[in-house]
């Protein structure tokens, strides 16, 4: 490409490019192994080392308007800009460190859902908000503890977590310290799980509606009706749909006084949330 690309100085352009070389490193094109390789040229400065395949970091920084991250200079021998020599350091480092959290956080999420659901409840209960991390470290009481904290760190084990993540005592099991990662994955899991529960009321919900309060959910949702005629026609449906809403307790349960409102035009709308959730369960199945 001809065009010239911004350099990683600070400028009015490009007012942190701490935070913009993270961003570029944090793209999933570039690989851990291309991390690793970059956070070697960071300590050492040069390579001679000619590269399997080219950078990806320098076709995602080129997209993203920026000069490569990686300079070939002289021939066969690589170095990293010099404008970001004094910080990529720091930079890959905290990226190398955020995609290892992001391992385990997955690999923890994997082991948990091989537990049966005794176990789970037993773990939401050790990292139970509002105060979690507190909560996992004191720990929870339990029949068993030595078998209970085995199961869950042979299940983690499994899923490539060397370390342990539970430990217990003689009547009580907590959380390994430092116990960040298992009270974000059991969080993380809880969320999901009520994600999916909102996701079964309201598709319980759309089981109650005919096709014509089908049709203005979905042109709210974001399939569009161009038809003026049409969407007149199925204006009164609102009203029904709310009544329905209100009567099947779905309303309440989301935190809202009505499911669809009027907007300043007076025309239907759906709260963001709801309008996420309904482009979930509408969502074409994967092949």
């Amino acid at each position: 490409m001809t065009d010239e690309r911004r350099s990683w100085v600070a400028t009015s352009e490009t007012p942190d490019p701490e935070l913009d070389l993270s961003f570029t490193l944090g793209d999933p094109r570039v690989t851990d192994a291309e991390i690793d390789q970059l956070c070697e040229l960071a300590r050492s400065g040069t390579a001679e080392a000619v590269p399997d395949r080219p950078f990806t970091v320098n076709r995602v920084a080129g997209i993203r308007g920026f000069a490569p991250v990686v300079v070939e200079e002289p021939p066969g021998r690589y170095r990293l800009d010099h404008d970001i020599a004094a910080f990529a350091g720091r930079v890959l480092e905290n990226q190398r460190s955020r995609r290892r959290e992001d391992r385990t956080r997955q690999a923890l999420l994997a082991a948990l859902a091989s537990l049966p659901a005794d176990y789970l409840r037993v773990l939401e209960e050790l990292c139970a908000p509002p105060r979690p991390l507190e909560s996992a470290v004191r720990g929870v009481e339990v029949d068993d503890p030595g078998t209970f904290a085995s199961a869950v760190n042979t299940a983690a084990r499994t899923h490539g977590i060397s370390e342990p993540v539970m430990e217990a005592s003689a009547s009580t099991v907590r959380a390994a310290v430092p116990p960040d990662h298992l009270v974000g994955a059991v969080l993380h899991q809880l969320s999901r799980k009520a994600e999916q529960l909102e996701l079964n009321q309201l598709a319980g919900f759309l089981a109650t509606l005919g096709p014509d309060e089908t049709a203005l959910l979905r042109h709210l949702a974001g399939s569009e009706i161009a038809d003026e005629a049409a969407l007149r026609r199925l204006d009164p449906t609102g009203d029904h749909i709310n009544e329905q809403a209100r009567r099947s307790g779905l309303a309440d349960r989301i935190g809202l006084p009505a499911l669809l409102s009027r907007d300043d035009w007076n025309q239907w709308s759906l709260p963001a949330n709801v309008r996420a959730r309904l482009r979930d369960l509408w969502k074409p199945p994967r092949a």
